[in-house]
């Protein structure tokens, strides 16, 4: 089933509706008060920000979260000075359990993408100006 986009309306995930048919649920603009940011609009404003082409921008995006992944999997921490860093950590294996049936549940050993944010970040994320800047 086809449901058409109305102004104000942004896509926010797939639903399977109690019909079978799987169908985009959107929300109103009025309800969007956690507005996201996608790396679409990201690519705009960069694009905006630098007066290049939107293909420009893009790539730039594209090379930059390639190069962090990259080294991500490398098992490299991502430094960037002033913003954050991106580091890999290994969790151990554990027995969890299922909140609906309450069994016991094996879950693997695996590995995460920790991200720390820097002091200045937090700063501004907070409202306040960072010291010097």
């Amino acid at each position: 089933m086809w449901i058409p986009r109305l102004r104000g309306e942004e896509r926010t995930g797939r639903v399977h509706g109690g019909d079978g048919w799987c169908r985009t649920r959107l929300t109103s603009a009025k309800n969007m008060e956690q507005r996201t940011m996608r790396k679409a609009e990201m690519v705009q404003r960069i694009a905006q920000e630098l007066g290049c082409t939107t293909a420009k921008a893009a790539a730039a995006v594209e090379a930059i979260l390639t190069t962090i992944k990259a080294s991500l999997q490398q098992g490299d921490p991502v430094i960037l000075r002033r913003f954050g860093t991106w580091q890999v950590r290994a969790k151990r294996a554990r027995v969890g359990r299922n909140p609906k049936t309450g069994a016991a549940a094996a879950i693997p050993a695996r590995r995460v993408v920790r991200f720390l944010a820097g002091h200045p970040f937090k700063q501004a994320v907070a409202g306040a100006t960072p010291p010097g800047g």
